[in-house]
């Protein structure tokens, strides 16, 4: 995966990054995703 850049901030993972509509709530599909994205960056 490459990194996501939104205007001057690396590593950005949000709601974005979900193909499709996930119902009613997807707030916890997007926290979930986003901490596998940040989990595959490397340490800095």
């Amino acid at each position: 995966m490459g990194a996501q850049r939104t205007f001057d901030y690396d590593d950005v993972a949000d709601g974005s990054v979900v193909p499709a509509n996930l119902g009613v709530d997807p707030s916890l599909t997007i926290t979930a995703l986003s901490e596998f994205i940040m989990a595959q960056r490397p340490a800095k």
